[in-house]
């Protein structure tokens, strides 16, 4: 917390927060939009570097520079050259395979411990609404929630069924509306008020 503020559960702590929030000042406990966006963003380029070495080690980074040479030579680029791209490319829909799959696998950790890798280091935690510890149920059932559009990724990847892929583009959208709740009073994205619950420093959940 910050070292300017009054010590906390102390009297003037708590005024304090009734001034800022009202009567619903347990609500200023909860991390907002600017520190959440901070610990997303942290974690992209983590999964970005995963990608990035996934690429290297099945070739389609290989694959990626022979694309992007024969786009080059040639001038032009058009439809076909898509159409063909799974038949001429094939390291490619693998890669995009374990890329889900490892999303999926790096978010988890949210689920299993409350923490991602960028909200640990910032010293974060997923927690349940009323700033006690989240049940595993919680936890998981937020994972879901907030990870659906990969998991319809996964599923069109397997199935190839259209309706899988429209359903994660929805939810894609979704679920990118829903951050955007943080920024109201509350502190919630969709998928926390549907887990009930919300982020906050892991030194105020009370254990």
């Amino acid at each position: 917390m910050n070292e300017n503020y009054p010590e906390q559960d102390s009297p003037e702590y708590e005024q304090m927060m009734r001034q800022h929030y009202g009567d619903n000042y347990e609500l200023g406990f909860r991390v907002g939009f600017g520190k959440r966006l901070g610990a997303f963003v942290l974690d992209f380029i983590f999964l970005a570097i995963i990608s990035f070495v996934i690429m290297i080690m099945t070739g389609v980074f290989d694959e990626l520079m022979s694309m992007v040479e024969k786009i080059s030579h040639d001038g032009t680029f058009d439809l076909s050259f898509m159409q063909n791209i799974e038949e001429d490319y094939p390291a490619l829909k693998t890669t995009v395979l374990w890329s889900t799959v490892t999303g999926l696998l790096y978010w988890s950790l949210e689920g299993l411990t409350g923490s991602s890798p960028a909200k640990h280091i910032l010293g974060l935690m997923v927690a349940s609404e009323n700033r006690t510890k989240a049940s595993p149920q919680q936890l998981w059932s937020r994972f879901v929630y907030k990870n659906l559009n990969i998991i319809f990724s996964l599923l069109y990847l397997f199935s190839a069924t259209s309706a899988f892929e429209i359903l994660s583009s929805l939810l894609g959208f979704v679920f990118f509306v829903g951050c955007f709740l943080v920024l109201s009073v509350k502190r919630q994205g969709f998928h926390d008020m549907l887990s009930k619950t919300a982020v906050f420093h892991k030194d105020v959940i009370d254990q």
